[in-house]
């Protein structure tokens, strides 16, 4: 068996600001298709990483700021890490599958929830990289349907490795009733509140059509969910994505939900 502290010590001289690993029976509750073994056969364990987005940058949200610093290229070092991280366990005898933070549309899955009397669809990625975060007791998933962790809140963007390695689990909130890191009773729900889609019910689940649609009103429409929704092309692992970029958004990225949550603004 690999060292788990080796593993961890290299992510974390390599960038990663968390991370923890998460055995593949912690994500039985996925969906088919979107289980760590159903991307890497013969999976075992999952390292779970994130990197923090500055504070100072959070604070010009929305704006040109977050979108490139924030959210580009954070994504390219996050593909450097996961990249390395995969390397350094295949140079150990095991295999590795790096993952992508961030995926084309047309590689995920798009299902139509219904069409009227307004568009609902779910998108999902091959794998999500918000609950392997929270599989590796890292953090939660928040009322803002973001991953929560205590020192940066929803300030992070995570990423992801599955590897073949038998590695020691990071433990996991214990008891039954854990202290919640999201209290949105005591903020007043200000991810819900300041959403300017209102994509948020504040129940831990996104309006994907509504967050999307108000990024880009013309390009976000549901012709274009539809056609990907019936192109049933193959999909393949994060790592490739492709057949097509989605249309950029209007104006910046948004955001407002990162920017106004309290937990974690403290440096």
């Amino acid at each position: 068996m690999p060292k788990t502290n080796a593993i961890m010590a290299f992510a974390q001289e390599n960038g990663a600001d968390l991370v923890g690993i998460a055995p593949v029976d912690r994500f039985a509750g996925a969906p088919p298709g979107h289980k760590p073994e159903d991307l890497l056969p013969g999976a075992r364990s999952v390292v779970a990483m994130a990197k923090r987005i500055p504070l100072a940058i959070v604070k010009k949200i929305p704006g040109p700021y977050y979108e490139k610093f924030g959210y580009h290229d954070l994504n390219a070092h996050l593909r450097e890490l996961s990249y390395k991280v995969a390397v350094f366990l295949e140079d150990q005898g095991y295999e590795a599958l790096p993952l992508d933070p961030s995926i084309a549309d047309q590689a995920r899955e798009v299902e139509i929830l219904q069409e009227e009397p307004e568009p609902k669809v779910r998108i999902l990625g091959d794998f999500s990289h918000r609950h392997a975060i929270v599989a590796a007791g890292l953090g939660e998933i928040g009322a803002s349907c973001m991953v929560v962790v205590p020192k940066f809140g929803p300030r992070i963007r995570p990423v992801s490795v599955i590897t073949t390695a038998s590695l020691e689990p990071s433990p996991q909130p214990a008891g039954e009733n854990p202290v919640k890191i999201c209290q949105p009773e005591a903020c007043g729900y200000q991810c819900s509140k300041n959403c300017p889609a209102e994509a948020l019910p504040g129940d831990g689940t996104v309006d994907h059509f509504k967050c999307r649609s108000y990024r880009n009103p013309a390009g976000y429409t549901l012709e274009y969910f539809k056609k990907i929704a019936d192109s049933k092309k193959s999909r393949g692992p994060s790592s490739i994505g492709s057949g097509g970029s989605a249309p950029p958004p209007v104006g910046q990225t948004c955001g407002i939900c990162i920017r106004v949550c309290p937990i974690g603004l403290s440096l």
